[in-house]
């Protein structure tokens, strides 16, 4: 990280040089300008941007694969806890700090009743009452009511898809964590933080699913590392979780991350389950930059060409996804080890003394290590570094070359006489009003430039949402209707456990399947689609940028060429490229992210009300058969019958669901994201501009004030006009200098 910490503090050395200059220049010629003012304001912002940006990196990968030992290696601590539960619901953020410190972010007792009325709906209870119409876990009475639900499920009801019923996992996590919560957890969003001999407490929070379940976040400050600040390391929850939650959560964080790290074990190569999840990032349209790790165990492998075959053949299946994947093969285990010998277990020591006398193994490892930091420093430090510190140093050339013009116009302006500044300053400011009037036409254009955009943009959205035949909700609803559920598979649950638990079974099955799909198939789409629109709309800037571009040296090329007609020195002006618009870099200053992508799914009780209005309907109906002596269709078939007009009841309660949910996101991401990001990028685009003008716009209408000093006022203000003037001498060569230095 050395070479990036060399170019910030070139960069900042340089800031604080032109701030001071400002100022030096202000006092020269009076609180009048107001240049001075925003040029100072500027080097302000540059400084906090500087500081306020991150970088993220997120470390994802099936369950087991070494992941929390990957990101424990990077920080050479065993700070994470390895070995985690296979559902822990919390992807966990780490970066540099000063000390060790664990800011745990805690739901809200409506979030979480909120979470629990969704998992009751359907619920079968002990007294046969509904738990969700006003649930509140945090009454006794209730805790208990859910208990006894619980208790009441049969191993098959706990068992969904050939896993974990997700609904019965969630309600079980929070009565199993409540009392070790409850005074943690309030009203509103709260936060704790660990500190110092605290620190490991967070263990428990990401370990246990029974607390990690009362979490919407975790942020782990790390003393020691060797990692900047702004950089942010992620351990996600594996890829191949059983929770679609647990993948929505992933897919939030990777929408607004710069790197991924894949881990993939040696133990198990690559499976399906990979292949799946690899296949949704390529679907985002975020697998540019993605590094894949193979995680080696020493143990598991006779010998380095033995290791090396599994490499090749991973490689190949890879290659299908990711044409030339990075890979990287290393033990992280063994560099966790390795880097604190003195601190790790008796056992541990020996397993790595073990590992030492696998030369050829241990040699590989390290070589891969080195060539891993090496590329991955390279990525987020260099090519990083380029976009941010190219973009400020454009920024503060700018404000160099106005004071540099600046002092050439008030050393010419000392030379002469009242009357003869006088004269220059009506010229100055006559073609000044033209710069303004130019910039007035920017703004203007660029105002319904901007407009048009957001027309485009609704236009493209509306479109994409449109219900039904927009292409996500045309999928999702069809999905829905056409999902088969075969009641015949539930016939021996029907018999054993009655029809108000079976219809909780079939309906638990149906919500997790649809959940899978919006999650694995829906949600990339989306993903996708919003990166479409963030590149119509970097496109937009771009090519309006290039007509504003030819404006601006046309506007200035006419008035330096006036000035110097009038004898006033002042740089040529020439096109720039510093206009151009990263989205993702103004997105991070700005703190604005897309709305979080969910599941959608929001059900009522009305979905039991009918079904059981048609289970005492058909029972009715069944009695009658008996009393007229009429043949029965069949053993169950008025619970049949009952559970046929539920399911019917789900799907349309699904679809109106689901159409309200894709109405609400279109509303959304439309008001409360793209039409804020046109306006912060037009906004940027125009602050660029105007810094163009900055540099050939000044305020000269005190000079003649200062014309009209004594001979030694003038003398004094003529030498600190001489010692600036050598300052942009050596600060122009710092800053060339720091252009070479970015790009090599």
């Amino acid at each position: 990280m050395d070479s990036y910490n060399i170019l910030l503090d070139k960069l900042e050395d340089i800031r604080k040089s032109i701030s001071s200059m400002c100022l030096t220049a202000e006092n020269i010629g009076g609180a009048a300008n107001n240049y001075f003012a925003e040029w100072k304001q500027t080097c302000r912002i540059i400084a906090n941007q500087i500081s306020e940006d991150v970088v993220r990196v997120a470390v994802v990968g099936p369950i087991k694969s070494g992941k929390s030992t990957f990101v424990n290696s990077l920080f050479k601590t065993d700070f994470l806890k390895r070995g985690a539960g296979i559902i822990t619901s919390i992807v966990t953020r780490i970066h540099q700090g000063h000390t060790l410190e664990a800011d745990l972010f805690f739901k809200s007792w409506d979030e979480i009743n909120s979470e629990i009325k969704q998992a009751l709906v359907l619920f079968p209870a002990k007294n046969g009452e509904m738990l969700n119409n006003s649930f509140d876990i945090r009454r006794a009475k209730d805790r208990k009511s859910l208990a006894e639900g619980l208790d009441l499920l049969e191993p098959e009801q706990l068992i969904s898809e050939n896993s974990l019923n997700l609904n019965s996992l969630l309600l079980s996590s929070y009565l199993k964590g409540y009392e070790q919560v409850k005074d943690l957890v309030a009203s509103e969003n709260t936060t704790i933080t660990y500190l110092a001999d605290r620190f490991q407490e967070q263990r428990r929070f990401v370990a246990d699913d029974n607390l990690a379940i009362y979490l919407k976040d975790i942020s782990l400050q790390i003393s020691g590392a060797e990692f900047e600040r702004n950089i942010e390391i992620a351990d996600c929850q594996g890829s191949d979780s059983p929770n679609p939650r647990h993948l929505t959560m992933v897919q939030n964080y990777l929408i607004k991350t710069h790197l991924i790290i894949y881990v993939i074990s040696s133990r198990t190569g690559l499976r399906q389950a990979d292949i799946r999840f690899l296949s949704m990032i390529k679907k985002m349209g975020i697998m540019d930059n993605i590094f894949f790790i193979i995680n080696f165990d020493f143990s598991e492998h006779e010998s380095l060409d033995e290791l090396k075959k599994l490499v090749e053949k991973i490689q190949g299946e890879l290659a299908i996804i990711k044409p030339e994947p990075q890979i990287y093969i290393f033990s992280s285990l063994y560099n966790l080890f390795a880097c604190k010998p003195q601190k790790i277990s008796s056992k541990d020591q020996a397993r790595l003394e073990q590992w030492q006398n696998e030369k050829s193994l241990m040699s590989y490892s390290d070589r891969e290590t080195h060539r891993f930091q090496k590329d991955f420093n390279h990525k987020l430090t260099t090519e990083r570094t380029a976009l941010l510190v190219s973009n400020h140093l454009e920024r503060l050339w700018l404000i160099a070359k106005g004071l540099e013009n600046w002092v050439g116009i008030y050393q010419d302006f000392l030379n002469k006489d009242v009357a003869s500044a006088c004269k220059l300053s009506d010229k100055i400011n006559q073609q000044q009003v033209h710069l303004d009037q130019v910039k007035s036409m920017i703004k203007s254009t660029l105002d319904g430039s901007i407009q048009k955009l957001n027309q485009k943009l609704k236009n493209e959205v509306d479109n994409f949402f449109d219900i039904p035949s927009g292409e996500i909700p045309k999928k999702t609803i069809s999905f829905v209707q056409n999902y088969n559920l075969p009641l015949d598979n539930y016939f021996e649950q029907l018999r054993n456990l009655g029809f108000n638990q079976t219809l909780y079974s079939i309906f638990q099955e149906f919500k997790q399947a649809v959940e899978f799909f919006i999650t694995q198939s829906i949600n990339p789409e989306l993903i996708r689609f919003i990166k479409k629109c963030e590149g119509l709309i970097s496109a937009h800037m771009k090519a309006v940028a290039v007509p504003y571009d030819s404006m601006i040296v046309d506007a200035l090329s006419s008035y330096y060429l006036k000035m110097k007609d009038s004898g006033v020195k002042l740089i040529a002006p020439g096109s720039d490229n510093s206009q151009s618009i990263n989205l993702d870099y103004i997105k991070e200053l700005t703190g604005l992210v897309a709305p979080p992508i969910n599941n959608g799914m929001r059900y009522t009780a009305y979905i039991k009300t009918e079904a059981v209005f048609h289970f005492g309907f058909y029972k009715i109906l069944k009695l009658f058969k008996k009393i007229l002596k009429k043949p029965e269709d069949g053993e169950f078939e008025s619970e049949v019958q009952a559970l046929k007009n539920g399911i019917k009841r789900i799907k349309q309660e699904s679809v109106k669901s689901l159409n309200f949910h894709f109405k609400d996101y279109r509303e959304n991401i439309k008001f409360q994201y793209l039409f804020k990001l046109t306006d912060i990028a037009g906004s940027n685009l125009y602050q660029l501009l105007l810094d163009r003008f900055q540099g050939y716009q000044t305020d000269f209408t005190n000079m003649t004030e200062i014309i009209d000093q004594n001979q030694d006022k003038k003398e004094k203000t003529a030498r600190e006009l001489d010692k600036l003037t050598e300052h942009f001498i050596s600060l122009n060569q710092r800053i060339n200098s720091l252009r070479e230095n970015i790009f090599t």
